[in-house]
């Protein structure tokens, strides 16, 4: 939440960041197991009481080893998949104040415009980031494409593992879960406690209520007629904004005929696909306007330019900045600029 600004949708937290707060330093913090895929195998960290310890190791052919490593953590460890930092895709956006409430539907659809994927394919997260002006919403989006994701997922369920309570990467904000809400894990011992204690201040505040005086009830009257008045008020505001919700949909209708009209980032990532050498791999892509960037290593980056520039379709091929000798390495680090539209294949 944005310092300084009363945000509604993150009430429901500040109650429960309050309760767990009035609980024993004991129930509060949750031991934490935190679970990286590398790249030969599973890594597992157990956090208790403020210090982190390795668990162990297992191969991904392995499932035995790595289910005993995650029951090792006991009952009511909260497991967090950790992915690398250059795993996920960090972007920011702008929207109106008013979609505040809807903003969840709004970056369903501005997904696909902010990256070269469908919202079928990504895990992503989100967050309102710096102050802006009272009519804008800064918001920093992190994006993780599925297919990197669900394999090692797969092999966390073979190995009789429940689903991870989050999904997160280094460097993340506070509370970043990439995960949607259905498929995450179940809640700690603590969780549960604030859960009972949340249910147990509600029957107390019913108990109130029932046991006040008639005489107030006059009181509450009064105070429902002034909610009526503002509850109409806001009707006729709920309206204008439910008008300013469709001109923004047909906006963004009209931003994904023009996204159509444009070349196919899929067929892009095809071809790539068939032109880089099995010996070469590309660690950056970015697509913007028809212009393309790529970088990546190559025994022989000078050949991949030729071999893309006589290509259909890929206009301009040259290096964006010098090739770079790996130390100790017969590899080459290289940046690559071109222009691509398939109306000139």
């Amino acid at each position: 939440m944005v310092p300084g600004r009363f945000d509604p949708l993150r009430l429901p937290a500040v109650w429960r960041e309050a309760l767990e707060g009035c609980l024993p330093a004991r129930l509060r913090e949750r031991p934490r197991m935190r679970l990286r895929r590398e790249a030969d195998g599973w890594r597992l960290w157990l956090r208790r009481a403020g210090e982190e310890h390795l668990l162990g190791e297992a191969a991904p052919t392995d499932p035995g080893t790595l289910g005993r490593l995650l029951a090792s953590g006991g009952k009511g460890v909260e497991r967090v998949l950790e992915l690398p930092a250059d795993r996920v895709l960090i972007r920011r956006a702008t929207f109106p104040s008013q979609v505040r409430a809807n903003l969840d539907s709004v970056l369903g659809y501005e997904i696909e415009r902010l990256t070269p994927f469908s919202r079928d394919a990504l895990y992503f997260a989100w967050r309102l980031a710096e102050r802006q002006p009272h009519d804008r919403l800064a918001v920093e989006i992190a994006v993780v494409p599925r297919g990197v994701v669900d394999p090692w997922l797969r092999e966390l369920r073979e190995a009789g593992a429940p689903w991870p309570v989050r999904l997160t990467w280094e460097g993340a904000w506070a509370g970043a879960d990439l995960l949607p809400a259905l498929r995450r894990g179940g809640g700690g011992r603590a969780r549960r406690w604030s859960g009972a204690l949340a249910w147990a201040l509600i029957l107390g505040l019913s108990a109130m209520v029932l046991a006040t005086p008639l005489w107030q009830k006059r009181q509450v009257v009064l105070a429902l007629g002034e909610q009526l008045q503002r509850a109409r008020k806001q009707a006729v505001e709920v309206s204008d904004l439910r008008r300013r919700l469709e001109q923004a949909t047909r906006s963004a209708h009209a931003l994904l005929d023009r996204k159509r009209s444009t070349p196919s980032v899929t067929r892009l990532l095809q071809r790539l696909t068939e032109l880089v050498p099995d010996d070469s791999w590309v660690s950056y892509l970015d697509v913007r306007k028809g212009k393309v960037q790529l970088r990546g290593e190559s025994p022989q980056a000078a050949a991949l330019v030729e071999r893309l520039a006589r290509q259909p379709g890929f206009r301009n091929v040259a290096f964006r900045s010098p090739v770079v000798q790996i130390p100790n390495s017969t590899r080459e680090r290289f940046h690559i600029v071109f222009d691509y539209g398939e109306g000139h294949e």
